[in-house]
């Protein structure tokens, strides 16, 4: 299992596919109350990142943007691109994504296109492997190599928030701050850091020994993040002890992660012996 996106009733995610390799790249749904996934669309290359509406699917496949109906039907190809895209969000009337070209990249872009198709605008270019993205408080915010960046959707030219961060792994805002994590090859180290919208200096929320970063995502009162072996923790947004909410014996790894009223969620994978077989899963955890 791979990128995970929640609507009300539903958990949908993408089932890697090899580079080049159309046959086995899926976008499958299960009920947000367990069951067997179904596939609503299959013979994708290499699909990644996934968002939902009310509505449809969108996600982006390696030089593909993609959209079909919750029932997967009326697959539409709204982008076909020479660059690798990477994330993709959505608002009410717009999808925004990433692209960066396969050999240059510091050349990327951030792009949006109506929902209902047509020309990519690109709202910034020049930009070093733009990567996550997120929508707040009528602003896109996007990471780069070593920096966060904000652009407010009303008008206005693409500014730096966050910069001189290296070793930048993820990013989540939520209406008063943005939050980043970041992991230290040299020492291990992994760190949670907090910051307003408006500026100002960052705090550490976490840091700690860690031999993996994984992923993090912000709601309500706290941060959800994840690390080596299928651990899922919570950290308070202003602050305080770090509550673990899953972990495992066995060598899982965390995918994705995503956060409803009442639960966490996550796609996890595997290799699970010399032949490497791969074993996924999608799971669950309340918040």
């Amino acid at each position: 299992m791979g990128s995970i996106a929640v609507d009300a009733s539903s958990i949908y995610c993408t089932g890697d596919g090899l580079v080049g390799d159309t046959s086995g790249g899926t976008i499958m749904r299960v009920s947000k109350t367990g069951g067997d996934p179904v596939v609503l669309v299959s013979k994708q290359d290499e699909p990644g990142s996934i968002a939902v509406d009310d509505k449809n699917i969108y996600w982006v496949t390696t030089t593909n943007l993609m959209k079909a109906a919750l029932d997967g039907k009326d697959v539409t190809r709204l982008v076909a691109s020479q660059d690798i895209l990477s994330d993709v969000t959505l608002d009410a009337s717009n999808v925004y994504f990433t692209a960066v070209p396969k050999t240059r990249s510091n050349a990327g872009k951030v792009l949006k296109l109506p929902k209902t198709g047509g020309r990519p605008v690109t709202l910034a270019s020049a930009q070093n492997d733009p990567g996550s993205l997120a929508l707040e408080s009528g602003a896109l915010y996007w990471t780069g190599r070593a920096q966060i960046w904000k652009l407010p959707l009303a008008g206005g030219a693409p500014a730096v928030l966050v910069s001189s961060e290296p070793d930048l792994t993820d990013m989540a805002v939520d209406s008063a701050n943005v939050y980043w994590m970041t992991w230290t090859h040299t020492n291990s180290t992994l760190t949670i850091k907090q910051m307003p919208l408006s500026g100002g200096a960052p705090r550490v929320l976490v840091s700690r020994a860690d031999s993996y970063s994984g992923i993090l995502t912000v709601a309500g009162r706290y941060v959800y993040w994840t690390t080596r072996y299928d651990e899922v923790n919570r950290t308070p947004v202003g602050g305080g002890p770090t509550e673990v909410l899953n972990t495992e014996t066995m060598y899982f790894d965390a995918f994705d992660l995503a956060v409803d009223d009442s639960s966490v969620y996550w796609t996890d994978f595997a290799i699970w012996n010399m032949q490497h077989s791969t074993i996924a899963r999608v799971m669950r955890a309340p918040r």
